[in-house]
């Protein structure tokens, strides 16, 4: 019986068992994610380093290890060295807070 009146959908799924992501191969489609981003950021940023803020370079640098963690997580299950693993997502609260932090005080120094 359908929760929504007049709908003849059924809220319990015909499969029984969906099928689970494997997040322990991810690892190579976030280094190609990486390697997109350097290309798309050549022109803007890596091309002219020197005409940058200190917040852009801060973004920069928090962003790519962000993106480098997505790369060694993966890694570290695949390679069961769960210990690894789980030191690498603490690290990640610090890295993500940086990369906010970043996000937040980046535009406020273009800002006349």
């Amino acid at each position: 019986m359908s929760a929504i009146p007049g709908c003849s959908c059924s809220l319990i799924s015909s499969r029984p068992h969906a099928r689970a992501i494997d997040y322990g191969k991810s690892g190579p489609y976030f280094a190609a994610f990486l390697v997109l981003a350097l290309i798309a950021f050549w022109p803007s940023y890596l091309a002219q380093v020197g005409a940058a803020s200190f917040y852009t370079h801060l973004h920069a640098a928090t962003a790519t290890v962000w993106m480098m963690l997505l790369i060694a997580q993966p890694m570290a299950i695949r390679a069961k060295r769960l210990p690894l693993h789980r030191a690498l997502g603490k690290v990640s609260y610090v890295v993500a807070a940086g990369v906010l932090l970043s996000i937040i005080l980046g535009p406020t120094t273009l800002i006349g």
